[in-house]
Order: C-alpha cells, then structure tokens, then sequence
C-alpha cells in the first residue's frame, strides 16, 4: 500500500492537531500520524520533519532518489510519494464512503465518485434526521456535505442551460470552478485535496468534466433518454402523423 508523506521545515514532530491546523485535515486517518525528524536535509534543503498518516515509522523516511516531491502551493508544506508506486484509489478509499459512479481518472484507474444531485433536483448524500416533538423526519443535508451539493445543483445548471440552443449558461462555471468542485467531490471518498489530484495527475481537460458529471448523476440521465429513443424507434410514429 503506497500512502503520500508530507513534509514540514523545522524540528516540531507532527501530531493530529497539528496536522488539522495545517490544513490537512482531509488527509487524517483517524487518529494515526506518523512523523520522525530528518537527521540531514530534506526537500529543497532544508531540515525538518517527515511525516504521514495511517503508516509504520518505517515507511516514513526521505529518500530523494526514489520518491517524487513538490512544495505545496501557498504553504511551507512538501508533498511527497514514492515514484515506482504512486498512491491509488485504493490506497486513499475512505473506511466509509458514499455511493455513486465510477470514474477512469488519468492515472487510468476507477475512482468512485458521489452522487449529490439526482435528477429531480433531490440529494442522495446522507442527511441529518430532526425530532419535532411528535415523529423524526429527514431534514438538510449533513453540514459537511452542503457545500458540496449546494455546488452540484449549480454544476446541472450551467450543464442544462449551456446546450440549450448554444446560449450560454447564465451560471458562470469555468475550468477552475470545475476542477474546485472535482476535488471536492473526490474529497468524500478519498483522502486527497487538490494537491495531491495535482501531484498525481488525476485531472485532464476530459476527467474533470466526467467527474462533474458522475456527480450530478448525468451518466443516469444519459441513459434515460437512450432508452426513450430506442422506445421511440420500435413504437415508430403514432398512425395519422398524430394529426
């Protein structure tokens, strides 16, 4: 099992709370994080600590000829993984995740991305259960899981009204918003952000739009309308021209 190492400039070994105060709380294990202090430099030269989640001391080490590493944009923090055996899909599964479609990403392998928006404009994900004092009813969606579909409903949007006769969709959505929402989506099943999808490689200009539309449940709503056809051409056309 592959797993990424983060690494940190200066001697503080790494802990869950500070791992959270570092933004990589996506990236937590439970509670397991692993960090040992370099007795030399590490990436770009500098001295610190190495560490990871959810893996033994032993693979925890810098070893510049065999792994691949990159400074995370805007943070002090080194991305790292080893060159022969990049982290998968497997490696990075959430212990829990939500149901949906399976993507090919670029590495060439499946990913499984969420459902947030069905077609009748309703929300698959998990939602919280509310006692009004008489019966439970099922309320909002989880608060962790609102942005995500808030974004999804505005993802159909600017996907139903952008084919419409060529006008253009009066939801701006561009490349960058897509690939946010992406990594978002990826986020729920995975333990990955968008550096990590960056380091890998995961999105080209054909994935990101696939798992955009693997969200929003397209690839259901495509064969909807191909089983409508094939109805259309064994009925054939009703006697009369209709008239």
């Amino acid at each position: 099992m592959s797993q990424f190492l983060y690494f940190a400039p200066g001697g503080r070994l790494m802990n869950p709370a500070r791992a959270v105060a570092r933004g990589l709380s996506y990236a937590l294990k439970g509670q397991r994080v692993t960090s040992n202090e370099l007795a030399g430099q590490g990436p770009g030269g500098h001295r610190g600590v190495i560490f990871g989640f959810g893996m033994d001391a032993a693979e925890c080490r810098y070893l510049p000829g065999e792994q691949c590493w990159e400074q995370m944009p805007e943070s002090d923090l080194w991305l790292g993984f080893d060159a022969a055996s990049p982290p998968t899909a497997a490696d990075l599964a959430r212990d829990r995740q939500v149901d949906g479609h399976l993507v090919i990403l670029a590495d060439g392998r499946d990913w499984l991305v969420p459902v947030a928006r069905a077609l009748d404009g309703t929300s698959p994900l998990p939602k919280r259960l509310r006692w009004d004092g008489r019966r439970w009813t099922r309320g909002e969606v989880q608060h962790r899981y609102a942005e995500l579909f808030s974004n999804a409903c505005r993802a159909w949007d600017a996907l139903i009204e952008g084919g419409e006769d060529g006008a253009p969709a009066s939801v701006d959505f561009d490349i960058s918003d897509e690939c946010d929402l992406a990594a978002l989506a990826l986020a729920v099943n995975y333990r990955i952000g968008p550096a990590e999808i960056s380091a890998l490689g995961l999105f080209d200009d054909t994935t990101e739009r696939q798992v955009l539309e693997a969200l929003i449940d397209w690839p259901v709503f495509e064969q909807l309308m191909i089983q409508k056809k094939t109805v259309s051409a064994v009925t054939g056309p009703v006697p009369g021209g209709g008239a």
